[in-house]
């Protein structure tokens, strides 16, 4: 056996949030390399310390290794760390009101920044972080983003954790299914998503010859899936290099359909809202 697949089967060994088969919704457990249901549904540990729950389901192919490695570049940078600050406290507060350790997931975790954020945050002690995507790129990215993170390959539409299992839910930049968000969490669960405000990276729009964006639907669909919700905003304009320039290029989707007409841009806006809505 080989010292990869070792550690990361100590790695998953170590987990303390139960795990459902996505076939039929059994129990999953530990066995060798792999984890099992009672129904004989088999999913393996991989080398790269992610268990891959979705073995026949791949991303969109835009999702690629590139994209993802601009992303981990501009997160080095310290351009979201804000956001990354203000998720940790969000976490640490729910942590202390509940005064035991907590675990949380990152449904669509991408390349891990921001679950790696809070696992550093909070520690392996206080907080369990399960990182899940369905962009293999990304997820072995994340596998590497913090030790003990929890690396799961798999559909944020069905998210492999038994009814009232998680007592926070991450949703960063991506795509959410509220339905599954609220089955998953606890009586009391927080869900914090993140959605792009309509100045989000408008030089990023500006360079790719696009019109301004427009503001997220997250308000509207929240206010339907559970009432109440507090609000925060984070908006700022940072400089860029010729560096980081082209990061941002090649971070976003647009880049596989369209040219970068006039990147010479000097700044970047972010624009972001954060939701933190209890369920």
């Amino acid at each position: 056996m080989s010292p990869k697949i070792d550690a990361a089967r100590a790695n998953f060994a170590a987990l303390r949030t139960p795990l459902v088969c996505p076939v039929c919704g059994e129990r999953l457990a530990l066995s060798a390399n792999s984890f099992r249901c009672p129904a004989g549904h088999c999913y393996d540990i991989a080398a790269k310390n992610y268990l891959n729950l979705a073995p026949r389901l791949k991303a969109p192919a835009v999702y690629d290794a590139a994209l993802f490695a601009a992303r981990r570049a501009v997160f080095a940078a310290g351009f979201y760390a804000p956001v990354a600050k203000a998720l940790a406290d969000r976490t640490a507060a729910h942590r202390q009101s509940l005064k035991r350790p907590i675990n949380v997931l990152d449904a669509g975790c991408g390349e891990g920044y921001f679950a790696a954020a809070v696992l550093n945050a909070l520690g392996q002690a206080d907080c369990e972080v399960l990182a899940l995507d369905l962009a293999k790129p990304g997820l072995t990215l994340a596998a590497k983003a913090a030790p003990g993170l929890k690396c799961l390959l798999a559909d944020l539409t069905r998210l492999p954790v038994p009814d009232a299992s998680l007592d926070i839910i991450l949703n960063m930049l991506s795509p959410a299914n509220y339905r599954e968000f609220r089955r998953a969490l606890r009586p009391g669960g927080l869900l914090l998503k993140v959605a792009p405000g309509p100045d989000y990276l408008r030089e990023v729009r500006q360079a790719f010859a696009l019109p301004p964006g427009e503001a997220s639907e997250a308000e509207s669909l929240l206010a339907t899936a559970c009432g109440a919700y507090e609000t925060a905003a984070f908006t700022y304009t940072r400089p860029v290099n010729e560096t980081m320039r082209a990061a941002f290029l090649a971070m976003s989707p647009l880049a596989s359909h369209h040219a970068a007409a006039a990147p010479e841009f000097a700044a970047v806006t972010i624009d972001l809202r954060l939701y933190a809505a209890r369920f």
